[in-house]
């Protein structure tokens, strides 16, 4: 576990926090997807800066079980999100996942190319402290250069 990559994912471990959920805790695809589908709605209801503060602040609506919202503008830009408020007007453009994969800008490019859709990939699960696979549903924002998200752990 001495590996850049591995520090690196252990380092997501530390900025992004364990959600201190139990394994049957663990939220569904269809529960992500539909987190994500409301959070894309609130945006256009409440608007981005009411929304985004939403999203950190309301963790009965935008956090669920293991589930929570996050979003991004296209550059890789941290707008929002529920877990962890440190994150918030960072970019992550060059946080790589197991494979050297720039995950935050491939979600950006498939949210701008297909308007929403799911991205797998593996990433430091904050209750096995293991690289596990993820999967993320995302949502392109209306008239803005950017997304929001859930993701969700594929466990067996």
């Amino acid at each position: 576990m001495r590996s850049p990559i591995r520090r690196a994912l252990l380092g997501y471990l530390f900025l992004f926090g364990a959600t201190g959920v139990l394994a049957q805790d663990r939220g569904s695809r269809a529960e992500a997807q539909a987190m994500a589908e409301a959070a894309a709605a609130h945006i256009q209801k409440a608007g981005r800066p009411q929304a985004f503060a939403d999203f950190q602040q309301d963790r009965t609506q935008w956090v669920r079980k293991d589930l929570y919202v996050f979003a991004f503008d296209f550059s890789g830009t941290c707008l929002a999100h529920g877990v962890n408020r440190k994150m918030v007007g960072r970019n992550l453009a060059e946080l790589l996942d197991d494979q050297r994969r720039s995950i935050v800008l491939e979600m950006a490019t498939l949210a701008r190319t297909k308007g929403s859709g799911w991205i797998s990939y593996k990433w430091a699960d904050p209750l096995t402290r293991r690289i596990e696979p993820k999967s993320a549903f995302l949502v392109r924002i209306d008239g803005f250069d950017g997304f929001v998200g859930v993701g969700v752990y594929e466990t067996d």
